[in-house]
């Protein structure tokens, strides 16, 4: 079975439901070679494949990680408590779609506001948790 083939499935990686961005992988597939998306597997997934250039093809091959259905980063950013929303003149915005019109109009955006997981429009803080050098599950950020 080739690992490209959609149907080699390892559900134990799965945490999400939404297919690949980049390549279209479906959760616990491999990515497609050249995915922008896909993390390096020889670097415990710090950095993208494509832009590695420090491991061998071999290496490449043995430690692909697979698509889990969720962008990398997330489940450490809800493991540490790294949340942020956006803020339109100062209020937390619920519903992203009224952020454009909003700003258009002349309102005040802030993005990534730090904030509580239980905050009006928290999600996953991606800048925050790289800007903390991308702490595992293990470890303190």
């Amino acid at each position: 079975m080739s690992p490209h083939d959609p149907t080699n499935i390892d559900e134990s990686v799965i945490i999400g439901d939404s297919i690949c961005g980049d390549c279209g992988a479906v959760p616990g597939a491999h990515h497609m070679p050249g995915c922008d998306v896909e993390r390096c597997g020889c670097h415990n997934g710090g950095q993208q494949a494509i832009s590695c250039g420090e491991c061998d093809d071999e290496s490449y091959w043995q430690n692909r990680i697979r698509w889990t259905g969720e962008w990398h980063g997330k489940k450490e950013c809800r493991h540490h408590g790294f949340y942020c929303h956006t803020l339109v003149d100062g209020e937390p915005v619920e519903d992203p779609s009224t952020i454009l019109p909003a700003q258009q109009a002349g309102a005040k955006v802030q993005w990534y506001v730090p904030c509580d997981k239980g905050d009006i429009g928290a999600h996953e803080d991606l800048n925050r948790w790289h800007s903390k050098g991308c702490p595992g599950i293990s470890e303190e950020p």
